[in-house]
């Protein structure tokens, strides 16, 4: 959680608020943010208008959130997730699973199996 919201995917939140967010709400961070995002402002360093930014793309960012989530699920990077996300969009997860020769590809492979497979380059 706290590195996919620290990536820089979601306006409003760099690597300090990332931190600040996880630290206050815990493994309900996404469940807080998808369903009351105005909780964010007990964050400190949070106000009401970066609450709004934060909302706003988190509804955005459905989608690239999902396949983040999958392909970290699997011991991929958060900067190989983003690259194959810019490179394939929605598709990500579906044609990096492919490339590994497994739908979806098993739990126990390796990060580096995985970038050693990967089309993303």
């Amino acid at each position: 959680m706290r590195r996919y919201l620290g990536s820089g995917l979601v306006k409003g939140i760099g690597p300090v608020n990332a931190g600040r967010i996880v630290d206050a709400f815990g493994e309900a961070t996404f469940a807080v943010i998808d369903a009351t995002p105005a909780r964010l402002t007990e964050v400190p360093g949070i106000g009401t208008a970066r609450a709004g930014r934060i909302a706003a793309t988190w509804v955005e960012q459905r989608h690239i959130r999902e396949v983040m989530t999958a392909l970290q699920g699997y011991g991929v990077s958060t900067s190989l997730a983003v690259r194959s996300y810019k490179k394939f969009g929605d598709d990500s997860a579906r044609v990096v699973w492919g490339a590994c020769g497994a739908q979806p590809l098993p739990r126990t492979a390796t990060p580096c199996e995985f970038v050693g497979t990967s089309p993303v380059g």
